[in-house]
């Protein structure tokens, strides 16, 4: 869509009981939705940025405003509580339509 969307990710330190969570020893991958659809399951471990374009999704958004949700899955299996921002698309212009005269 001509532009690039950058997530900076910043990621948990607890559990949701309050215990002590290790992002970059206990993160197994992340779950990525874009407008409530899955989107992507990333496989990897600790991540602090993902290039959002690089999603197949990405060029069927259309212009205007989308939300991206991400979630923590754990080595354990265990999918976290999303964390979501808000991001626009913004539109190109169709070509022009030219006649010589």
């Amino acid at each position: 869509m001509g532009q690039a969307h950058t997530l900076n990710i910043t990621n948990p330190t607890t559990f949701t009981d309050g215990g002590a969570f290790s992002a970059s020893t206990d993160t197994a991958g992340y779950e990525i939705q874009i407008d409530g659809a899955a989107a992507v399951s990333i496989p990897n471990g600790y991540l602090t940025t993902f290039d959002l374009s690089t999603l197949a999704v990405w060029s069927t958004l259309k212009s205007g405003m989308h939300t991206v949700a991400l979630a923590v899955v754990t080595k354990e299996g265990a999918t976290g509580v999303y964390g979501s921002a808000s991001f626009p698309v913004l539109g190109i212009p169709a070509a022009p339509i030219l006649a010589v005269v």
